[in-house]
């Protein structure tokens, strides 16, 4: 099974591809989506082109993905769910099932602790999935949020369903 983590923003967007053979865990690809400096419009559309090829080329089963948070800023927020909107958009054309993830959640899963720094995730992600070095920062949280469905959605097909 192959699993797409998101991990969605309006300027950075990461993700990160993994495949589950048994229990086994196999890092396959990951990056990040510079969109900061475009106007929203443009942003989408990368967003749109650098997500569907991804999904053309790996074919994943299951897109993972952090779920909305609500910010002091409103218009961050907005932004923030029109950049979410497109992966799961491009998910649901291609029949690929969608879940979400709190970054509490997956802090939980994947360094058994909620609280967790970033620099803990990145270092859990590397020694999970066997990497030479850590992830970039957008890209391992994208990893974790994939890691985080491949051990979750086995027992729990429904609740984090979008």
């Amino acid at each position: 099974m192959i699993i797409l983590g998101i991990d969605p923003g309006s300027r950075l967007m990461g993700y990160g591809l993994i495949q589950k053979d048994g229990s086994k865990l196999i890092y396959l690809h990951s990056g990040t989506i510079d969109i900061n400096d475009m106007l929203m419009s443009k942003k989408l559309e990368e967003i749109y082109i650098i997500i569907s090829n991804i999904i053309d080329e790996y074919k994943p089963d299951l897109l993972s993905i952090e779920s909305v948070f609500y910010a002091k800023n409103v218009q961050s927020t907005i932004k923030l769910a029109h950049a979410r909107a497109i992966p799961i958009l491009i998910a649901q054309i291609n029949k690929i099932p969608v879940y979400q993830f709190t970054p509490l959640e997956v802090k939980q899963s994947v360094v058994g602790y909620g609280r967790a720094e970033k620099q803990q995730v990145q270092e859990m992600v590397k020694i999970l999935l066997k990497l030479d070095k850590k992830a970039p920062a957008d890209a391992s949280d994208a990893l974790a949020l994939a890691i985080t469905c491949s051990t979750t959605v086995q027992f729990d097909k429904e609740n984090h369903r979008t």
